[in-house]
């Protein structure tokens, strides 16, 4: 099976070093890496010329957005599968993707889906969100619990359904994992983390980002008054308390009330 990376990026600074050694140090033979930057200004380019030659296809312009950048590595690859690792992240270790296409049950699952660790910027460990155990309904019934990073899509699968909607902002992959299931196309969830995601200690705006997973959720009928009030709630909770959130058992709390 070859598969497909894809990278998306835009000025992530040094961080960009970590996701080209992750990268490049898969065990997995069968791989074509995308990627497809915005036109970064901070020296990303350089970091990436430095490997060009391991690049299968590399892209730098102005784009309309995650979305429109996701699709466009879409659109160029090849690859039987896909799997997003954006700048930043990492792979959890270099025999990852290895193990991931390996427990792959391809016959039966469009895409399979796993855990992630997430630390600080620092490095620090910060939590392990592990998705074995839960229902499908739990992994899109508190907004988006599937990490993109930890997710195989066969290609045409993602071809067939559109790729990732450019109505979307900040929920494009929430709004994507609710097409496929709404649709029927349930994930294999896989018990082992596949990749590394690192946090900075304030959050983005989380009620804009509700608002969004609300959207998505309409669009697709799942959306019920007593889950929006709480997950409304939840949202306005986490804004208020996003300045501790470089403080360790915050998160763990988060994840512990999957939220």
């Amino acid at each position: 099976m070859k598969l497909s990376i894809i990278t998306i990026s835009l000025n992530p600074g040094v961080s960009i070093e970590r996701t080209i050694k992750s990268v490049l140090s898969q065990s997995y033979p069968d791989i074509e890496w995308i990627v497809v930057d915005g036109g970064s200004k901070d020296g990303t380019l350089e970091a990436f010329l430095n490997v060009r030659y391991q690049i299968a296809v590399f892209v730098s312009e102005p784009d309309n957005g995650i979305a429109d950048a996701m699709n466009k590595g879409l659109r160029m690859a090849s690859g039987d599968a896909i799997i997003y690792l954006n700048a930043g992240d990492e792979f959890a270790n270099s025999e990852t993707l290895e193990k991931l296409v390996a427990d792959w049950d391809v016959e039966r699952f469009q895409w399979a889906t796993a855990g992630g660790l997430f630390f600080d910027n620092d490095g620090n460990f910060l939590y392990e969100r592990s998705i074995s155990s839960e229902t499908i309904e739990g992994l899109i019934k508190s907004g988006c619990r599937i990490l993109h990073a930890a997710t195989i899509v066969k290609r045409n699968t993602l071809i067939e359904v559109g790729g990732y909607s450019p109505e979307f902002n900040s929920s494009m992959d929430y709004e994507l994992w609710l097409r496929l299931i709404c649709n029927r196309i349930f994930p294999q969830i896989l018990s082992f983390p596949v990749a590394k995601f690192y946090l900075g200690g304030i959050s983005g705006d989380l009620l804009l980002r509700y608002r969004e997973d609300r959207r998505a959720r309409k669009l697709h009928g799942i959306s019920r008054f007593p889950l929006e009030y709480k997950l409304g709630a939840i949202a306005l909770l986490k804004q208020l308390v996003s300045p501790m959130r470089g403080i360790r058992i915050t998160y763990l709390l988060k994840e512990w009330l999957k939220i």
